[in-house]
């Protein structure tokens, strides 16, 4: 039992002696650097032009073609539509002789107003075929044909179908100039 204490006393003696003895840290002072002299301007918005020489070959990123969604003569071509020449966006390039396209819509817009017609005379037999029933007096019911639903259905259908031509052929008018989808340049034409 006299051995562990008497190891435990000299080790708390040397502890202490080394914690009492310990060496002091040296404090070193640091010489100030000398101070940098700055000059400073006052900056100004300018242009100011790059010139950079460099060689390769500059190949666009997209080639297209352009073409005409509806046929017939070139009457004006725009002064940017040549090689090299650039363009915007729906900048007009091209433009189509639309006078065939122009009488279409009005042939088109013709044979609508005569559908518009044929639609209100037969809404008007419709009318009266459903009254002259009425007044004889038959209790049944009239049949669809007796009452021209079918004729009224097909002035509607004929109506319709003008409509769609006479889009058609606006579109088709509208088609006669020729606009650039996107910004580019011509390569060729």
């Amino acid at each position: 039992l006299i051995l562990p204490v008497i190891v435990i006393t000299i080790s708390l003696f040397t502890a202490q002696t080394i914690l009492d003895n310990q060496p002091e840290a040296k404090k070193y002072r640091v010489k100030p650097t000398a101070k940098i002299v700055v000059k400073t301007i006052q900056v100004k918005r300018q242009n100011y032009q790059i010139i950079l020489s460099s060689q390769g070959i500059i190949q666009p990123r997209i080639i297209s073609t352009i073409n005409s969604q509806v046929s017939g003569r070139i009457t004006q071509v725009s002064s940017v539509f040549q090689q090299g020449g650039s363009f915007k966006k729906n900048s007009q390039l091209m433009k189509i002789d639309d006078r065939d396209y122009q009488f279409t819509v009005n042939i088109v817009q013709s044979e609508l107003a005569k559908a518009r017609l044929a639609l209100a005379e037969e809404q008007a037999r419709v009318n009266q075929a459903s009254k002259n029933w009425g007044n004889l007096g038959d209790r049944k019911k009239p049949s669809d044909l007796v009452l021209r639903k079918p004729h009224l259905l097909a002035s509607k259908a004929a109506v319709i179908a003008s409509e769609a031509r006479l889009k058609q052929a606006k579109l088709n008018f509208n088609r006669t100039t020729i606009t650039a989808p996107y910004e580019g340049r011509v390569l060729q034409q």
